[in-house]
Formats: structure tokens, C-alpha cells, sequence
């Protein structure tokens, strides 16, 4: 297994920004979509202790966007759209996959750091493996994403066309039987080089 390289707290913070700016958005179009709804339905004003009601509906509804949003990323690849575009990811602290159960531990953690003003996560910054409180919690770690290096992907031999043959011949046999020595002789290289 290759070593994980720990992310570098700026990417983290960038790919945090990126996903808040995403969530946001969505929040935001999902919020005028309740209004609307609520608004079409209604033929007088709202009276205060509806909106008040309709505003509570609408943080919810952030609530669960977001957990949804990073249960969802990061349970099922372990990136969010912002950690992509960084190139980190969110695994457990051996490198396996985070899983759904680990992922919304994490989010709650997350969430459990914010009466601190985010003074839970100074481990981030401070520690070997920058791992904060829901990272802690969730024994997770933000790691740069493992990518085929360019030379490895232009290495890799595209698959031969078959000559035309005469099926009567057997040509085709020979070239299918030379196909597969060489698709053997490709993934023993591909794993060699992983």
C-alpha cells in the first residue's frame, strides 16, 4: 500500500470554501423553492408565528442539506465536490474507505466543534497527521488523493484491432490468444507500478 500524505491545512481550508460556497447555493435554491411553495398555497399574508414557523423550516432544512451533502460525499468516495477539486480525501486513519456510519460521525463532530468557534480543530494545524476534533472523533484522516502519475497512464499499451482474417484460417484464434498474453502482461505491469 502506498503512503498517505497528509493534506496541507490550506487545501483543506480552500476545499471547506469551495463546499460552503456549493452548499449555499443549493440551500439557497432550495429555501426560495419552500417560499414559493408556502407563498403559492397562501392567499393572505403570513402572519407572524407562520413565518417564524417557515424560518425554522428553512434552517432545518440547511441542516439536513448539509449532513446529507457530506454523509453522502464523504461515506461514498470520501470526497466532497471541494476535495476533488483540491485533490484530498477523507479516509480512515489506515487508508480504508470512510464508509456512511464513520462519515456522518465525522459531520457530527463537526458539528460538536462549533461552540468552540473552531478551536476544536486547531489540531489541524498543529499536529502530525492535522487531524481535527471529528477527525478524532471519527478516527478519519485528510489525505492528498492517490492519482495515476501521467507517465504511468502513457505507458499503458491500448488494446490491438484484429487483423482481418479469414475465420476458416484461424488467424483470429492466434491474435486472440496473443490479446490475452499481452492484457496478462499489462495488469502484472499496472499492479507492479501500484
Amino acid at each position: 500500500m502506498a503512503e498517505l500524505i497528509t493534506a496541507a491545512p490550506w487545501r483543506r481550508g480552500v476545499a471547506a470554501l469551495l463546499d460552503g460556497a456549493l452548499g449555499a447555493l443549493v440551500w439557497l435554491w432550495s429555501s426560495m423553492c419552500v417560499v414559493a411553495g408556502v407563498w403559492g398555497f397562501r392567499s393572505s399574508p403570513l402572519e407572524l408565528e407562520d413565518a417564524v414557523l417557515l424560518a425554522a423550516a428553512i434552517l432545518v432544512l440547511g441542516i439536513v442539506l448539509h449532513i446529507v451533502y457530506h454523509v453522502g460525499f464523504v461515506g461514498g468516495c470520501g470526497q466532497t465536490p471541494g476535495r476533488m477539486a483540491l485533490g484530498i480525501a477523507v479516509v480512515r486513519r489506515d487508508g480504508e474507505a470512510v464508509g456512511p456510519w464513520r462519515a456522518l460521525l465525522r459531520c457530527l463532530g463537526g458539528a460538536l466543534s462549533l461552540p468552540t468557534l473552531g478551536l476544536a480543530n486547531a489540531g489541524v494545524l498543529f499536529t502530525r497527521e492535522r487531524r481535527g476534533f471529528a477527525d478524532w472523533l471519527a478516527g478519519t484522516r485528510v489525505v492528498r488523493a492517490a492519482r495515476v502519475p501521467r507517465a504511468a497512464r502513457d505507458r499503458r499499451p491500448l488494446a490491438p484491432t484484429p487483423p482481418r482474417s479469414d475465420v476458416s484460417s484461424g488467424t483470429g484464434a492466434r491474435w486472440a490468444d496473443s490479446t490475452e498474453n499481452r492484457t496478462a502482461s499489462t495488469r502484472a505491469h499496472i499492479s507492479e507500478e501500484a
